[in-house]
């Protein structure tokens, strides 16, 4: 079988550079007012909180679902993606800075080992169902994955003209020069991804004009609380 633009999964490693480089995406990229229109149809407090979280740091599905409270570095107002115990690996999960959107959902929670989406305070496995259901609620068509956040936010980015190492480092791609201390130390650099930040919130400002029902300014802790909030 083909998947993602012609390509067989099999022979993926053996493809040349162009290839990968015209690859289609992991689901489509997505605009703002399709960002808007999937938080206004959400329904359940794990999904609100799973959006805002993968728009403000374009994150791999994986990693979102694995994010704990003891990942929030608060002092320093970073997140790192990267767990405790979970090994690096091509799919690099970077320390970020966190965007003014973010920090209060961040914030929401106090115990370390709490993961930030849980059903109850049961860890989630996938979201594929759900993720399926929201689409189908927002009348987005099947090519909106959870990936297709990741894709539309970095293009913003770059519409909004945010250095590529910044992108890169939001996306997870680390520059070929790049090293382990760099990825460690960097962060704590004061102009660390000032201008990713400052797109993303570009973004977020744009959604909130727009949003009808959600609220994306006050974390909700309970499904009772999210209900009353739309």
């Amino acid at each position: 079988k083909e998947r993602d633009g012609g390509t067989h999964p099999t022979s993926l490693q053996m493809q040349t550079a162009e290839n990968r480089r015209l690859r289609q995406p992991m689901g489509r990229p997505i605009v703002h007012m399709e960002i808007v229109r999937l938080l206004d149809a959400t329904k359940s407090r794990h999904m609100l909180t799973y959006l805002i979280i993968a728009t403000n740091t374009l994150a791999r599905p994986a990693a979102i679902l694995d994010l704990r409270r003891a990942q929030f570095d608060e002092p320093h107002n970073h997140v790192d993606l990267n767990p405790p115990g979970h090994r690096q690996n091509k799919k690099f999960r970077p320390i970020l800075a966190v965007t003014p959107t973010l920090k209060p959902w961040l914030d929401a929670i106090s115990d370390p080992a709490q993961r930030y989406v849980a059903y109850g305070q049961r860890p989630i496995k996938s979201i594929s169902t759900a993720w399926e259901l929201l689409v189908k609620e927002a009348g987005l068509d099947d090519r909106v994955t959870p990936y297709s956040i990741r894709h539309g936010m970095a293009r913003e980015m770059r519409k909004r003209k945010v250095p590529k190492e910044q992108i890169s480092i939001f996306l997870g791609h680390l520059p070929k020069d790049s090293d382990a201390t760099t990825s460690i130390y960097a962060p704590y650099e004061p102009d660390y991804c000032t201008e990713a930040v400052a797109a993303i919130e570009s973004v977020m400002a744009e959604v909130r004009r727009h949003l009808t029902r959600a609220n994306i300014d006050q974390p909700v802790l309970d499904i009772e609380a999210l209900a009353k909030s739309i």
